[in-house]
């Protein structure tokens, strides 16, 4: 299980946030490509006629976080990594000089949005539900006007 959350992981930076940073240096722009390119991953599934399985990191560690705290750490670790991504583009919109815990959490605050919409796509079984989301994780990203 540790093995297959490392190579999923190790999918999801290149396809989606190695991809989104690679197709601009804007932060908004960025962050609309992470949720972008996520949505298409899910529609393909879709359209390849799988089901929409939403997040493998949050359906592993619902099924495992309680069994097994290696896989739980791994999931754990997963997400920090993903949090480093949003973490550039919350650096990039706000003031250099904020609070940097401020900044962490809304790192933090982006990989719950983009957890929460995948559920959501999955339970729906419709791919804009991760698209649907990117307003409000502009609006974390920002954080207050």
């Amino acid at each position: 299980a540790i093995e297959v959350v490392k190579h999923q992981r190790k999918q999801a930076i290149e396809i989606i946030f190695n991809q989104a940073f690679n197709d601009t240096d804007q932060p908004e722009d960025r962050l609309k490509r992470v949720y972008e390119i996520t949505t298409e991953v899910h529609r393909s599934a879709q359209n390849d006629g799988a089901h929409v399985r939403g997040c493998p990191f949050v359906n592993a560690g619902m099924e495992l976080a309680d069994a097994n705290e290696d896989v739980r750490l791994e999931i754990e670790e997963t997400f920090q990594q993903f949090a480093k991504y949003y973490r550039t583009i919350v650096d990039e919109l706000r003031p250099s000089d904020e609070d940097p815990s401020l900044k962490e959490a809304a790192a933090r605050a982006l990989v719950r949005n983009m957890n929460g919409a995948m559920v959501a796509s999955k339970i729906e079984q419709r791919p804009e539900a991760v698209s649907d989301a990117y307003e409000t994780a502009l609006l974390l990203a920002r954080g207050h006007p």
